[in-house]
């Protein structure tokens, strides 16, 4: 596994690496007012939601790929 992913593959990937059924966060930037915001969601859920600005309401936001470090107990 890469040392740095976008949020899908930790989506995908995250039971494996944690062990558990922790949620993702996802971040989002509003194409009306420039908002950006985060929201913790399930895999399945991240599919198909379609979350509103927090700002302004707007429900044109786009997902923005997010990068995370995997830290594992392995020495490489």
């Amino acid at each position: 596994m890469p040392d740095v992913v976008d949020a899908s593959y930790l989506s995908i990937h995250l039971r494996d690496l944690c062990g558990s059924s922790a949620m993702p966060t996802y971040q989002y930037r509003c194409e009306a007012c420039g908002e950006m915001f985060e929201r913790a969601q399930h895999l399945a859920e991240h599919e198909t939601a379609h979350p509103q600005c927090p700002k302004c309401g707007s429900e044109k936001v786009q997902h923005l790929p997010t990068q995370f470090m995997a830290k594992t107990s392995k020495k490489s």
